[in-house]
């Protein structure tokens, strides 16, 4: 997240404001000592401190018995305009001929 990215310069975090709160919940979860897989899912969906607009909730597939962990973690968040000047940042150089891509992609479990 501290990469800076071509075309204007900021990094992740910069362009992303709450990406910092995401950190902050998987940290915590992270940091949990359940005793079992029940309380796991409990601490996971009654005892995090989420940040103001945040949810996470327990999906169809979350089954705790079958050690089977699903949820969906949400933010509701104002949409603001964020205005960056161009600046040839990081990871652009001269010769570069087409537009950087970035991905982001969730891990899958392991099996």
């Amino acid at each position: 997240m501290t990469i800076s990215l071509p075309w204007i310069d900021k990094t992740f975090d910069q362009v992303i404001p709450y990406i910092g709160d995401f950190q902050s919940v998987f940290t915590q979860i992270q940091k949990l000592n359940p005793s079992s897989a029940s309380a796991l899912d409990n601490d996971i969906k009654n005892t995090l401190a989420l940040p103001s607009g945040g949810a996470i909730t327990a999906t169809s597939a979350d089954v705790p018995a079958s050690n089977d962990f699903e949820y969906t973690l949400s933010f509701t968040i104002t949409n603001e305009v964020m205005n960056f000047p161009f600046a040839a940042g990081a990871g652009l150089t001269a010769s570069s001929r087409s537009m950087p891509r970035y991905t982001l992609r969730r891990a899958s479990p392991a099996a």
